[in-house]
């Protein structure tokens, strides 16, 4: 059974893609509501912070931290919360999500990086051109839709200056469930990579891919056996302008403990590449797995030690936890992988997150 039947079948929701993990779906229009009555007015392409210096500090030694877009909920009080917890930690905060959104001038996006200078953080940006959960494009891949898609990123680029913009979300497993079309993404990504340095020379432009399914981990929570020789490191050649490489990384769904994670874990994914690297989602889920395996808020703080240990040796640009509070949905793997309680309340990891050691 393949990764995305496994997750469904048992109830554990869909790995991988934009649409039930990240924010893109939950609150463009909320946000651009909200966005309205909290951003202060000022010259959109003044509100990021884009000093030529950020790019030289891309795997510097001590990599920023940062947290997807994920608050409560997005009423008014619940979504500014967020930014308020992430106004009092140094937290970078990354968006994923339809290249379509894009273009809305108060869409989720843009408002990540209205607010940034607001509220004090580095804005991510994250799009891609296929949906892992849905399994299929989000717009066709014909030359229109080739063009459109420059076309916007490329506007965005020009208007909000991202310091790190990410073309292509675990595209590893886009390659695996459609390979023509993937093919496609390669030559895509690479005119992507030049439209956005025309438009903005400073931001970091890179794509990502699945660590554990790169690694041939399909154990755990996937249900298969591991297996190195399903590994998928060739395709870490197929995109050689990229400034760093991305990876979503998820121990917690093939490991028991942090303890279990091996030494070389994302040194040798970093020896491969020969330039920085970026964990854009990780995390740990605080309550038990259904498969038997124990979960607690001490483990959680415990896979953040070890994380810091395992890339210690690695160029790490910034490391990005998945949720500062659950975002409902079809999610159930990485339910309760949360830096804060539903309540609010922060768990103990929040403190371990936001205090970089």
């Amino acid at each position: 059974m393949n990764r995305r039947a496994f997750l469904a079948a048992s109830g554990l929701g869909l790995l991988g893609g934009c649409a039930s993990r990240e924010s893109d779906t939950n609150g463009t229009e909320t946000t651009a509501a909200t966005a309205e009555q909290t951003a202060v007015a000022t010259d959109k392409s003044a509100t990021v912070a884009t000093d030529e210096s950020t790019a030289a500090e891309a795997g510097g030694e001590t990599p920023f931290r940062g947290v997807s877009l994920s608050p409560r909920s997005y009423s008014d009080d619940e979504f500014t919360e967020f930014f308020e917890h992430v106004r009092e930690t140094d937290l970078a905060v990354r968006w994923a999500g339809n290249w379509q959104d894009l273009a809305a001038d108060e869409g989720a996006p843009a408002v990540v990086c209205t607010l940034a200078e607001q509220y004090g953080y580095q804005p991510i940006i994250e799009t891609g051109v296929y949906s892992v959960d849905a399994g299929e494009l989000f717009q066709p891949l014909d030359e229109a839709g080739q063009a459109a898609f420059v076309e916007t990123v490329s506007d965005f680029a020009a208007e909000w200056k991202p310091p790190y913009f990410g073309i292509g979300v675990e595209v590893n497993l886009h390659a695996e469930d459609e390979p023509e079309q993937f093919e496609t993404f390669v030559s895509l990504f690479a005119d992507t990579y030049d439209a956005i340095k025309d438009a903005s020379p400073s931001t970091q432009v890179y794509t990502g891919f699945q660590l554990e399914w790169m690694r041939g981990l399909r154990g755990g929570v996937f249900g298969g056996e591991n297996d190195a020789s399903q590994a998928q490191w060739d395709l870490l050649d197929r995109f050689p302008k990229a400034d760093l490489v991305a990876f979503t990384s998820y121990p917690d769904l093939v490991f028991e403990r942090p303890a279990d994670i091996p030494d070389e874990y994302y040194v040798e994914a970093a020896d491969r590449v020969e330039k920085p690297i970026a964990i854009t989602e990780t995390g740990w889920a605080a309550t038990p797995r259904d498969i038997g395996w124990e979960r607690t808020e001490a483990q959680q703080v415990a896979f953040v030690e070890r994380l810091s240990n395992l890339t210690k040796p690695v160029d790490v640009a910034m490391l990005v936890w998945l949720w500062m509070y659950d975002q409902g949905g079809d999610t159930a793997a990485f339910d309760d992988m949360t830096l804060r309680r539903p309540d609010g309340s922060a768990r103990p990891v929040w403190d371990a997150w936001t205090t970089v050691v």
